[in-house]
């Protein structure tokens, strides 16, 4: 994430330092970067529940229905950022909003039920600017990203009886 704040750092200096290049033109800009992170942390997500899935299988030598469940929940097992809504759920929504905006299908209304929630809707300009803000103020301090995912990965496989620490690979 830090490679993505040294990239908006730029752009706040541009804005700052060029009189044509306004707020929008920042905006358009730093969409860009801010869909990397969600993306990102998305990928995070994933492979850490890939990683519970792999741990559940050792553990049950087969795939129980308890642990599929626990597999199938785990974004939900987060704090809320909106009602019915977690911060988990809202960075995949938010990944997938960013990755699968413009595709003639559109988005599924899943998503748009998770982005609805938090107050991001079609008519939002900049949704990804306005998850970061969400997420992690108006600095747009990524480090709030990083912290999310790994605060709910620690979670997870404390709920699962690992403890803290991060399972083996």
């Amino acid at each position: 994430m830090a490679g993505i704040e040294a990239g908006l750092s730029r752009i706040q200096t541009r804005m700052d330092d060029v009189e044509w290049f306004d707020v929008d033109q920042a905006l358009e800009h730093s969409v860009w970067l801010l869909g990397v992170a969600f993306v990102a942390a998305q990928a995070y997500i994933e492979g850490t529940i890939g990683e519970v899935w792999r741990v559940q299988n050792e553990k049950d030598h087969v795939q129980s229905n308890a642990s599929r469940k626990f597999t199938s929940e785990c974004h939900s097992h987060d704090t809320a950022l909106a009602p019915g809504v977690t911060r988990i759920q809202f960075i995949n929504a938010v990944a997938n909003h960013f990755k699968h905006r413009e595709s003639p299908r559109g988005l599924d209304e899943h998503v748009w039920g998770v982005l609805r929630a938090a107050g991001i809707t079609e008519k939002t300009e900049y949704p990804c600017a306005r998850a970061t803000e969400l997420l992690c103020g108006e600095k747009w301090r990524l480090r709030a990203l990083t912290e999310v995912v790994k605060e709910w990965r620690a979670h997870i496989f404390s709920r699962m009886g690992r403890g803290k620490a991060h399972p083996p690979s």
